[in-house]
C-alpha cells in the first residue's frame, strides 16, 4: 500500500536508572499517514482509511511509529493494528485510528532519523502486508472483489503482519 506522508515528529524516552519500567531509553519516529490516490482499506466495522480528499464521514486516521530493533525478535511485532476509542482518566476521548508499528534495522533507523535531522523527510512509503490465512479466522487482509485492485478489506480484529516498508524522498 501507497502511503503519504503528511507530518513526521520525532520522540526521545529517557529512563531514569533505579526505576523498574519495560522502556528503553531512545528514539522513536512518528509519522501521520494517508492512502496515496485513490487506496484505501474498508474495515470490518465500517470506517474507511483512505484519502482525506475523498472525505466521507467515517474515515479513520493512521499512525506510524518506526523504532530500532535491538534484535531479531522485534520484527515478529512489525504489525498494523486497530486501536479502538477510549476514553481517559481526565475525560478525554480519542478517536479511533490505525496503527502501523515498525522496527527496523539499526543502520536503517540511524539513517532515517539523521536525514530527519538534517529536514529530508520522506515524502511517501510503501508498506508490503502479508496476506497469509490464519487458521480459523480466514484472511485478516484481503483485495475487494471486483475492483481495480486499490482496495482492501481489513478484518481488524486481527492484526497484519508487515513484511517490508520502503520510503521515498522527493528532493530538491
Amino acid at each position: 500500500m501507497n502511503l503519504i506522508v503528511e507530518s513526521v515528529s520525532l520522540q526521545l524516552v529517557s529512563v531514569i536508572p533505579g526505576h523498574e519500567t519495560h522502556a528503553r531509553s531512545g528514539h522513536s519516529l512518528r509519522m501521520t499517514v494517508y492512502p496515496a490516490g485513490k487506496e484505501y482499506i474498508e474495515l470490518k466495522r465500517g470506517e474507511l482509511f483512505q484519502n482525506p480528499s475523498l472525505e466521507t464521514k467515517n474515515n479513520i486516521s493512521a499512525e506510524l511509529v518506526i523504532y530500532p530493533a535491538f534484535d531479531d525478535t522485534f520484527y515478529e511485532s512489525n504489525e498494523m493494528c486497530y486501536l479502538s476509542e477510549k476514553g481517559s482518566d481526565s475525560g478525554e476521548s480519542f478517536s479511533p485510528e490505525i496503527s502501523f508499528r515498525c522496527f527496523l534495522p539499526q543502520n536503517d533507523f540511524c539513517e532515517l532519523l539523521n536525514n530527519i535531522r538534517s529536514r529530508i523527510m520522506p515524502s511517501s512509503l510503501y508498506i508490503k502486508f502479508d496476506f497469509r490465512t490464519f487458521e480459523g479466522k480466514g484472511a485478516a487482509l484481503s483485495l475487494l472483489p471486483g475492483g481495480d485492485g486499490s482496495g482492501l478489506k481489513w478484518n481488524n480484529d486481527t492484526e497484519v503482519r508487515i513484511l517490508e516498508i520502503i520510503f521515498f524522498y522527493e528532493l530538491q
